[in-house]
């Protein structure tokens, strides 16, 4: 595996802070906690790497799993918290997990990008590799 690790300190740059993007919703919840599992894996590879990284998915799946008021799981009721994380960001990377083509939160996730000119890539091949490659 390529080293990616990047010290920042002695670069005296700022790290890259990253939204990372991944679909989530879905009628079963087994298909939620999987896409919720391989959305943390990405993130410690970045993390791991040197980047600063939020990960709505991460953030929201522990939240909705052991909060004390029903959280809803449906992207609506997170959209305003994401658009300030996207804001936050450097950059939008979509890990492209099963269903992320048909999910609407990366849809709105992806036009907010825009909207704030960030830089859009799409996280393809393994989680252990980071292979990005920028949408057309």
């Amino acid at each position: 595996m390529q080293q990616l690790l990047i010290d920042y300190q002695r670069l005296k740059v700022k790290p890259i802070k990253v939204y990372l993007a991944s679909p989530y919703t879905h009628e079963q919840y087994l298909v939620r906690a999987l896409r919720a599992r391989a959305a943390a894996r990405a993130a410690g590879v970045l993390l791991k790497a040197g980047y600063l990284v939020f990960s709505p998915i991460v953030h929201g799946h522990l939240i909705a799993m052991y909060s004390e008021f029903p959280v809803p799981i449906d992207y609506s009721y997170w959209e305003s918290l994401n658009k300030e994380f996207i804001i936050w960001s450097d950059v939008l990377y979509i890990l492209t997990l099963d269903g992320w083509e048909d999910s609407a939160g990366i849809e709105s996730e992806i036009d907010i990008a825009k909207a704030y000119n960030k830089e859009i890539y799409l996280w393809q091949g393994t989680l252990e590799q980071l292979a990005l490659v920028k949408p057309i």
